[in-house]
C-alpha cells in the first residue's frame, strides 16, 4: 500500500479477494478507512467512527453517503450527485471508481 497525502493507494483485485474472503466485510473496513482518511486530508471535522456507524443507520445513511459523495466531488473532481446516485444504487462501481482516483492521485 502506497500513501500520498491522507488517502492509500490499494490494490483494486485484492480488494475483491478480500471481500470474498471475509464475506462482504472488507468493503465496510475499506469505507472506514475512506473516511479515516478523509478526514485526515481534508481537514474535515467529523467522527469517522460516528460515520461509519451512521452507515447502518436508517436516514442517517443517506446523509452519511451524501457527505461522502461531497468529499469525492471536493478531492477527486467527481460530481457529487453522480457519486450519490452510483452509492445508493451500485455501490461496488462507485467503490472501484473512487479506489481508480485515489490511485491514480497515489501515482502522480
Amino acid at each position: 500500500m502506497s500513501e500520498t497525502g491522507g488517502f492509500t493507494a490499494r490494490s483494486k483485485g485484492k480488494a475483491i479477494v478480500f471481500s470474498i474472503i471475509t464475506l462482504g466485510f472488507y468493503p465496510l473496513y475499506w469505507m472506514h478507512q475512506f473516511h479515516v482518511e478523509a478526514k485526515e486530508e481534508t481537514g474535515a471535522d467529523f467522527s469517522p467512527i460516528l460515520r461509519t456507524i451512521g452507515l447502518f443507520v436508517p436516514l442517517i445513511n443517506f446523509y452519511v453517503l451524501w457527505k461522502d459523495s461531497q468529499i469525492v466531488e471536493s478531492e477527486f473532481d467527481m460530481s457529487a450527485v453522480v457519486s450519490f446516485v452510483l452509492l445508493l444504487f451500485v455501490g461496488p462501481i462507485w467503490w472501484f471508481l473512487v479506489q481508480g482516483k485515489i490511485n491514480e492521485r497515489a501515482s502522480a
